[in-house]
Protein backbone atom coordinates (compact mmCIF):
# COMPACT_ATOMS: atom_id res chain seq x y z
CA UNK A 1 0.00 0.00 0.00
CA UNK A 2 0.92 3.46 -0.88
CA UNK A 3 2.39 5.64 2.41
CA UNK A 4 -0.72 8.03 3.88
CA UNK A 5 -0.76 10.92 2.56
CA UNK A 6 1.11 10.40 -0.83
CA UNK A 7 -1.81 10.82 -3.16
CA UNK A 8 -1.89 7.46 -4.38
CA UNK A 9 -4.57 5.00 -4.46
CA UNK A 10 -3.37 1.78 -2.53
CA UNK A 11 -3.49 -0.86 -4.92
CA UNK A 12 -5.95 -4.17 -4.19
CA UNK A 13 -5.30 -7.72 -4.36
CA UNK A 14 -2.99 -8.47 -7.90
CA UNK A 15 -4.61 -10.79 -10.07
CA UNK A 16 -2.58 -13.44 -12.58
CA UNK A 17 -4.20 -13.21 -16.02
CA UNK A 18 -2.92 -16.50 -18.29
CA UNK A 19 -1.69 -14.29 -21.31
CA UNK A 20 0.38 -17.10 -22.95
CA UNK A 21 -3.60 -18.59 -23.35
CA UNK A 22 -4.46 -15.43 -25.71
CA UNK A 23 -1.16 -15.18 -28.21
CA UNK A 24 -2.34 -12.09 -29.92
CA UNK A 25 -3.06 -10.73 -26.47
CA UNK A 26 0.52 -11.57 -24.99
CA UNK A 27 2.20 -10.60 -28.31
CA UNK A 28 0.46 -6.75 -28.10
CA UNK A 29 1.95 -6.54 -24.26
CA UNK A 30 5.46 -7.98 -25.26
CA UNK A 31 5.35 -4.84 -28.25
CA UNK A 32 4.26 -2.11 -25.45
CA UNK A 33 6.88 -3.55 -23.02
CA UNK A 34 9.61 -2.89 -25.56
CA UNK A 35 9.36 0.31 -26.32
CA UNK A 36 9.23 0.94 -22.80
CA UNK A 37 12.39 1.30 -20.41
CA UNK A 38 13.18 -2.04 -18.49
CA UNK A 39 13.40 -0.35 -14.83
CA UNK A 40 9.65 1.06 -15.66
CA UNK A 41 7.24 -1.27 -14.06
CA UNK A 42 4.09 -0.52 -15.97
CA UNK A 43 2.85 -1.23 -18.92
CA UNK A 44 1.42 1.76 -20.11
CA UNK A 45 3.30 5.10 -18.83
CA UNK A 46 4.26 8.77 -19.33
CA UNK A 47 7.51 9.71 -20.89
CA UNK A 48 9.28 10.14 -18.08
CA UNK A 49 8.18 6.74 -16.70
CA UNK A 50 5.54 7.77 -14.45
CA UNK A 51 2.83 5.72 -14.20
CA UNK A 52 -0.42 7.32 -15.97
CA UNK A 53 -2.88 8.33 -13.15
CA UNK A 54 -5.63 9.27 -15.03
CA UNK A 55 -6.32 7.59 -18.67
CA UNK A 56 -8.99 9.85 -19.61
CA UNK A 57 -7.49 12.16 -21.93
CA UNK A 58 -5.12 9.31 -23.32
CA UNK A 59 -7.88 7.09 -24.49
CA UNK A 60 -9.85 9.94 -25.97
CA UNK A 61 -6.71 10.26 -28.47
CA UNK A 62 -6.42 6.99 -28.95
CA UNK A 63 -9.96 6.45 -30.21
CA UNK A 64 -10.02 9.44 -32.47
CA UNK A 65 -6.85 7.94 -34.42
CA UNK A 66 -8.02 4.71 -34.67
CA UNK A 67 -11.12 6.60 -35.87
CA UNK A 68 -13.43 4.76 -33.63
CA UNK A 69 -16.69 6.44 -31.79
CA UNK A 70 -16.88 7.02 -28.06
CA UNK A 71 -15.83 4.70 -25.71
CA UNK A 72 -15.42 4.10 -22.23
CA UNK A 73 -12.91 2.10 -21.15
CA UNK A 74 -15.57 0.52 -18.70
CA UNK A 75 -16.66 -0.62 -22.01
CA UNK A 76 -13.82 -2.74 -22.37
CA UNK A 77 -14.72 -4.64 -19.00
CA UNK A 78 -18.21 -5.01 -20.03
CA UNK A 79 -17.34 -6.84 -23.14
CA UNK A 80 -14.92 -8.43 -21.39
CA UNK A 81 -17.61 -10.23 -19.36
CA UNK A 82 -20.24 -10.52 -21.92
CA UNK A 83 -17.36 -12.65 -24.08
CA UNK A 84 -16.96 -14.65 -20.72
CA UNK A 85 -20.32 -15.24 -20.21
CA UNK A 86 -21.22 -16.14 -24.18
CA UNK A 87 -17.88 -18.13 -23.69
CA UNK A 88 -19.27 -20.14 -20.54
CA UNK A 89 -16.68 -19.58 -18.51
CA UNK A 90 -17.42 -19.99 -14.70
CA UNK A 91 -18.67 -17.38 -13.52
CA UNK A 92 -16.60 -17.79 -10.18
CA UNK A 93 -13.12 -17.70 -12.97
CA UNK A 94 -14.86 -14.60 -14.87
CA UNK A 95 -15.01 -13.06 -12.01
CA UNK A 96 -11.62 -13.62 -10.69
CA UNK A 97 -10.01 -12.39 -13.97
CA UNK A 98 -12.04 -9.55 -14.75
CA UNK A 99 -11.33 -8.56 -10.94
CA UNK A 100 -14.34 -8.29 -9.56
CA UNK A 101 -14.94 -8.99 -6.06
CA UNK A 102 -18.82 -9.42 -5.76
CA UNK A 103 -21.45 -10.74 -7.46
CA UNK A 104 -23.49 -7.92 -7.61
CA UNK A 105 -20.76 -5.75 -9.52
CA UNK A 106 -20.38 -9.06 -11.72
CA UNK A 107 -23.93 -8.55 -12.55
CA UNK A 108 -23.55 -5.01 -13.05
CA UNK A 109 -21.30 -6.03 -16.17
CA UNK A 110 -23.14 -9.18 -17.35
CA UNK A 111 -24.87 -7.45 -19.67
CA UNK A 112 -27.71 -9.83 -21.52
CA UNK A 113 -28.30 -8.78 -25.31
CA UNK A 114 -32.19 -9.07 -26.72
CA UNK A 115 -30.34 -11.97 -28.87
CA UNK A 116 -29.61 -14.37 -26.27
CA UNK A 117 -33.42 -13.96 -24.67
CA UNK A 118 -34.83 -14.74 -27.79
CA UNK A 119 -32.38 -17.97 -27.90
CA UNK A 120 -33.42 -18.92 -24.61
CA UNK A 121 -37.09 -18.52 -24.90
CA UNK A 122 -36.35 -20.69 -28.51
CA UNK A 123 -34.63 -23.18 -25.76
CA UNK A 124 -37.51 -23.30 -23.77
CA UNK A 125 -40.03 -23.83 -26.15
CA UNK A 126 -37.69 -26.77 -27.77
CA UNK A 127 -38.09 -28.57 -24.53
CA UNK A 128 -41.91 -27.91 -24.04
CA UNK A 129 -42.50 -29.52 -27.90
CA UNK A 130 -44.29 -26.69 -28.39
CA UNK A 131 -42.45 -25.42 -31.99
CA UNK A 132 -39.14 -26.51 -34.04
CA UNK A 133 -36.70 -24.15 -33.44
CA UNK A 134 -36.30 -21.15 -35.34
CA UNK A 135 -32.92 -20.01 -36.86
CA UNK A 136 -31.01 -17.71 -34.27
CA UNK A 137 -29.96 -14.98 -35.33
CA UNK A 138 -25.95 -14.52 -36.15
CA UNK A 139 -24.47 -12.86 -33.19
CA UNK A 140 -22.54 -9.78 -33.15
CA UNK A 141 -18.80 -10.66 -34.44
CA UNK A 142 -16.06 -10.59 -32.08
CA UNK A 143 -12.82 -8.89 -33.83
CA UNK A 144 -9.43 -10.01 -32.54
CA UNK A 145 -7.34 -7.43 -31.25
CA UNK A 146 -4.31 -8.89 -33.79
CA UNK A 147 -7.09 -8.31 -36.56
CA UNK A 148 -7.64 -4.49 -35.12
CA UNK A 149 -4.25 -3.34 -35.23
CA UNK A 150 -3.39 -4.65 -38.61
CA UNK A 151 -6.69 -2.74 -39.87
CA UNK A 152 -6.01 0.60 -38.11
Amino acid sequence: MSPPGTGERPFTTARVFPFAALPALRALLDERRAVTPPEVPWVFAREDGSPMRDIRSPWVTALRKAGLPARLVHDLRRSAVRNMEAAGVPRSVAMSLSGHKTELIYRRYAIVAAADQRAAVEKLAVLHGARAPEPTPTPARVISIESRRRAG
